[in-house]
């Protein structure tokens, strides 16, 4: 009633949302992979959808979470190369850790692992 109000005042228009330049589009990926310190692989085909809840992290904050994703990514990679294996299986973990870690915790995290300095056990 208080819009129906409002708009009548107004000559019954609407108000309508301002518009913005359309600003180029970046992606996540091409940001990852805008630094040479990072590997860039290529992301698992398919939609993306955000992480399933996880009991083992119930608070807000979820940094635990990235950081065990992270490691299992890694943990599951190193596995299944070693056995010649496809690390598709991998492509959960993958997902998970790159949509809850921010860049530049897993680009310094990446860079480590690649260097064998890493102080998670991978």
């Amino acid at each position: 009633m208080v819009l129906s109000t409002f708009s009548s005042k107004l000559g019954g228009t609407q108000p309508q949302s301002p518009k913005f330049p359309e600003e180029p589009s970046v992606t996540r990926r091409q940001v990852l992979c805008s630094s040479t310190t990072l590997d860039c692989e290529k992301p698992p085909s398919g939609r993306w959808r955000t992480p399933p809840f996880d009991p083992r992290f119930a608070s807000q904050n979820q940094t635990r979470n990235c950081y065990k994703n992270f490691l299992d990514y890694h943990r599951c990679r190193k596995k299944l190369n070693r056995r010649g294996k496809s690390t598709r299986p991998c492509e959960y973990y993958f997902r998970v850790f790159r949509s809850l870690c921010p860049i530049s915790w897993a680009q310094p995290w990446t860079e480590q692992v690649k260097n064998g300095n890493f102080a998670g056990k991978t």
